[in-house]
């Protein structure tokens, strides 16, 4: 029986041809080889045994697998599922299929051999197209990529039947990440969520509930945005506002709340307000703290505490402790006022920068704050190099003061350099304060001279009171002998004139 191949022999693959040359032991080898057989231009019925070799060339070339069976032949038409197994060691671009048909017990009539490649059906079936690179599209014969689908609305559905979760991995460099839902969130989060899970250190770093809630880092967000970490945003960011024009545009809702802040250590939270009065800071539930009012006003309650330099304008401060109440007021007197409860003066400062307490100023002086503790030289001497002078203010506020007493810092500079400092508009001050000590160092010294001089007095009234005393016994001890004498040439005279009468 001479048989013929027709021309229209088909490969189906049920996994496409090249399927069977692959070196994957798991990958799938069986594929479907279709054809017509004539005799002599008549198709042919019944039972026929077909040989089917497998080449690494179309003629002659090396054998790697051969299978038999007895294939229904209806009409010519016949179907035969082979699986050569997996031929790790052919190239599958040089794979030929060799068909022969039985003519006798053992012998058989080869009737030449065929390609295997994909058959037209096999890379293009409903709908489905694979080019010769291995890239698939699905609705489209374009292959941009490994997978192509086009489609109005196009989409992928994974779905699972069994297990929890459903998607996509992907893998590249020994990283792999899950993309797609799984029920991890619970049913107290709305069931199962969006996420992408970093297969290769077990941990999720973005998710997306049922009720909204998106999370960065963070395996179940507690809020619209929930981010673990830092953010870092370039251009300009709208919260309630769809048209920012600042890094970050915050637009408050109806009730004026705008920015929450919360501490997970306990404590009041605080909110921002923007109401008609300003900008302001509120312990929630409580009261407005700070308000920062429009045209520049602050208002603080609970008091301030500032480090560095702070300039006030017009200031009011709620009571800061049981006493004492601070009152920033910028009137024609008094630039700060410091009161008790009372409205009772205690310090205040004047508009032309004078200082006034009920009491004093204390300054901290103690010996375990010091070292290099040494008598100050000659304060006497620095004292009498100073220059004490009456002046008048250039400055109009301070001129209406009239006629000050004082020292010219630049003098003072020259004696004394330690009592001057520069103001922070670049002007010298002297410290008089500081000037007590040498002034106390120059009575001092003023003292001991006065000690000795009151010596050396003391020493001059005793001489002279010395030679006062000798002066004194000298002129006695002349006048006994005068007396004598007078005595007794007086009586001599008597006895002469008793002696004359008798």
């Amino acid at each position: 029986m001479q048989f013929t191949k027709s021309a229209r022999c088909l490969l189906v693959a049920a996994g496409l041809a090249a399927a069977s040359m692959t070196t994957t032991a798991s990958a799938q080898t069986a594929f479907t080889y279709q054809g017509v057989l004539e005799e002599s231009g008549s198709p042919v019925t019944g039972l026929e045994s077909i040989r089917f070799r497998v080449y690494d060339a179309q003629t002659g070339g090396t054998l790697f697998g051969e299978t038999t069976q007895n294939v229904d032949v209806a009409d010519g038409v016949f179907s035969a599922e082979l699986n050569f197994g997996t031929l790790s060691t052919i190239d599958p671009a040089s794979a030929w299929l060799e068909i022969a048909v039985s003519t006798g017990p053992g012998t058989f009539e080869t009737l030449g051999r065929q390609k295997i490649t994909s058959a037209p059906f096999a890379t293009n079936t409903r709908g489905l197209n694979v080019d010769s690179s291995g890239r698939l599209s699905v609705g489209t014969t374009s292959h941009e990529d490994i997978l192509h689908i086009a489609g109005i609305n196009a989409r992928i559905l994974t779905e699972s039947t069994g297990g929890f979760f459903s998607g996509i991995r992907s893998r590249v460099g020994g990283r792999e990440f899950f993309t797609g839902v799984d029920t991890f969130p619970g049913a107290a989060n709305g069931g199962a969520g969006w996420h992408v899970f970093d297969n290769s250190s077990a941990a999720r770093r973005l998710a997306l509930l049922a009720n909204g809630n998106f999370g960065v880092g963070v395996s179940i967000p507690q809020a619209r945005l929930d981010v673990a970490g830092g953010a870092l945003f370039a251009g300009s960011v709208g919260i309630g506002n769809t048209n920012p024009n600042l890094p970050l545009a915050i637009e408050s809702d109806s009730s004026g709340n705008t920015i929450g802040l919360r501490s997970n250590a306990g404590g009041s939270d605080w909110h921002l307000d923007f109401g008609a009065g300003g900008l302001q800071f509120v312990e929630s539930g409580v009261a407005s703290r700070v308000v920062m009012k429009d045209g520049g006003g602050l208002q603080v309650d609970g008091g301030i505490v500032a480090s560095g330099r702070s300039r006030l304008g017009n200031l009011v401060f709620a009571p800061i402790s049981a006493t004492v109440d601070i009152v920033g007021q910028a009137s024609d007197t008094f630039a700060l006022v410091v009161e008790d409860p009372n409205g009772i003066y205690r310090f205040s400062v004047n508009n032309n920068g004078d200082v006034a307490t009920q009491c004093g100023i204390i300054c901290a002086s103690d010996e375990r704050l010091k070292e290099d503790i040494v008598d100050l030289e000659s304060p006497l001497e620095k004292i009498m190099a100073l220059r004490d002078v009456t002046f008048t203010w250039k400055d109009e506020t301070l001129a209406k003061r009239g006629t000050q007493i004082g020292f010219v810092a630049q003098e003072v500079q020259k004696v004394l350099p330690e009592l001057i400092g520069e103001t922070p508009d670049g002007f010298l001050g002297v410290d008089y304060a500081s000037m007590a000590p040498v002034l106390v160092g120059g009575i001092q010294e003023q003292q001991a001279q006065i000690d000795t001089m009151q010596s050396q007095i003391a020493d001059l009234q005793a001489q002279i009171e010395s030679l006062q005393n000798q002066r004194s016994m000298a002129g006695a001890s002349m006048v006994w002998p005068v007396l004598i004498g007078g005595g007794l040439i007086g009586g001599l005279a008597v006895i002469r004139r008793r002696t004359a009468k008798a």
